[in-house]
Parts: C-alpha cells; structure tokens; sequence
C-alpha cells in the first residue's frame, strides 16, 4: 500500500513538473541547476558514441540532453539521428518533426524525416517532409546541397508513383 501511494506521487510529481516546463518555458537543467558547461560536455560525449557506432550509449545521453533541455535543436536532431542509425524509423521521424518546429529555418531535419518516412513505405508523407525541406532551403543558400538531396529524393518518388499509376 505504502509503495503504491510512493509511486502515485512520483507520478503526480513528475506530471506537475513536466506542466511547469511546458507552462512556463523553464528548461529541466535550470530546474536542476545544471549549467550549459556540463550539457554541452554530455552533448560531446553523445556526439562521440554516435560516431564511434555506439548507437545505445548515444541514444540514452541523447535522451538525457532532450530531458534536460527540450528546446535545443541539436539535442533532438542527435537524437533522431541516433534512432534513425539504430533503425527505428518511426521514432526518428517523430523526433526529426519536432526538431523542424524547433529550428523552422533548417531543411537538415525535415531532409531526414523524409528519408525515414520512405523506409517505412510512406511515401506521401515523406513528399511533405521534402516539400518543407525544399521550402526551408530555398530560404537559405547555405543548404543548397541540402536542397538538392530533397529534390533528387523527391523526384523518385514521383517517378515511382508515376509508374506505378501506368
């Protein structure tokens, strides 16, 4: 009885605290006093497994960084990375979505929720994904190569819906 009424606090804890960071805009390492010294030396670390293929490490320091500071970009975008390496396309496209909301002006993230999306065989949807990175890169000469991965990728997939409707 005890442990479970322990447990249903937590819960209650946690929910509270997730509507305060969510309510208010405060991050999660300025409620645990945690400085942008130490995020960014985890960040390094996280970026170091992930190039070294050791893809479940990053993964849970990814996750740490996203918790810790849900409204910086490149956290999330390390994170759909890391899905999208470990094969869980549905995840890193789900991450890589909200990566774009976060960083509206970059067509990297929307780029590789397009590539997702086709490997789950959803060919529409990763249309849309590179309709929006087009749009963004179009926006800024800095992603041109960008831009053109989005067009290449999304003129196969007209040319496959195209034989297809033959």
């Amino acid at each position: 009885m005890i442990e479970t009424q322990h447990k249903d606090n937590t819960q209650e804890i946690l929910e509270d605290i997730i509507e305060m960071v969510l309510d208010t805009g405060v991050r999660m390492k300025d409620f645990y006093k945690i400085g942008d010294k130490e995020t960014e030396a985890l960040y390094a670390i996280a970026y170091n497994m992930y190039r070294t293929g050791q893809y479940e490490k990053a993964l849970s320091l990814f996750k740490t960084l996203c918790f810790l500071d849900q409204l910086e970009p490149k956290y999330w975008f390390g994170l759909g990375a890391t899905y999208q390496r470990l094969k869980n396309f549905e995840r890193a496209a789900s991450v890589y979505a909200y990566t774009t909301i976060l960083e509206p002006d970059n067509p990297t993230p929307a780029l590789h929720a397009a590539e997702c999306l086709i490997a789950l065989g959803k060919r529409y949807e990763a249309e849309g994904a590179l309709l929006t990175a087009l749009e963004f890169s179009e926006q800024n000469g800095k992603y041109e190569k960008e831009r053109q991965r989005a067009k290449a990728l999304l003129d196969t997939l007209k040319k496959q819906r195209d034989r297809k409707d033959e």
